[in-house]
């Protein structure tokens, strides 16, 4: 019986060493490409039409990332990230603040290979994407006031994604990744714009609609980060 548990406990041993991975943390920044398209050409481009010397092409992402690897290096895990974008500019006549946030997330699995202290993994991910409204204030030199909003939206779709890691050390590592696939877009329902007086009293209200739906190719999203062996 004793010879019997212990090969029991010897069996249980061996298969948890066999199957024993690692978690990993990383925080970095990424481009926030998927959403470019949608940003610029859409959100920002209206006040983009007066003559504005500098502006933004992009906002940064921040990015936290948790996964677990396997001891035959399948990687299972989840991004989540997080933008805000402001925009405050002065014309001869108007001064405009406007701002917008991003929330994003994505369930990935990657398969690795490793040469030494260099890992190259390729998999694939759901990623999500939550926009906000986008608001809009305009204070004339005049005195009058306006407000836009436009309501945001959200994407989801089906990434490739490639990551290059760095293991500077045995838990510390450098890790560059590129996103690319496919994304269905819906956003910007309503756009309302209200005008006020120089008391600040409502004197209009105009509304429409120009909700964008489509399936698109974008821009690859593009990040940097530093990971954390737990």
């Amino acid at each position: 019986m004793k010879n019997i548990i212990l090969a029991i406990l010897l069996l249980t041993n061996a298969v948890a060493n066999a199957q024993k991975g690692a978690h990993h943390i990383s925080l970095g920044i990424s481009n926030n490409g998927q959403l470019s398209k949608a940003m610029n050409d859409y959100y920002f481009s209206w006040f983009y039409n007066i003559n504005v010397p500098n502006y933004k092409q992009l906002e940064y992402k921040t990015d936290l990332t948790y996964s677990y690897s396997t001891a035959k290096q399948l990687e299972f895990g989840i991004f989540v990230g997080y933008a805000q974008r402001t925009e405050n500019y002065s014309t001869n006549t108007d001064k405009v603040n406007i701002s917008q946030h991003y929330l994003s997330g994505m369930p990935f699995i990657m398969k690795g290979w490793n040469f030494k202290s260099i890992q190259v993994s390729a998999g694939a991910g759901i990623p999500y994407y939550f926009i906000s409204d986008h608001d809009v204030d305009v204070t004339s030199t005049t005195g009058y006031s306006a407000r836009m909003d436009i309501t945001g939206g959200n994407a989801i779709g089906l990434n490739g994604l490639v990551r290059l890691k760095w293991n500077f050390t045995e838990r510390l590592s450098v890790n560059g990744m590129a996103g690319f696939g496919l994304l269905y877009m819906d956003y910007g329902r309503e756009n309302i714009l209200y005008n006020y007086d120089t008391d600040g009293n409502l004197t209009g209200k105009a509304f429409s609609l120009q909700r964008q739906r489509r399936t698109t190719v974008p821009a690859p999203e593009l990040s940097l980060s530093i990971g954390f062996k737990i």
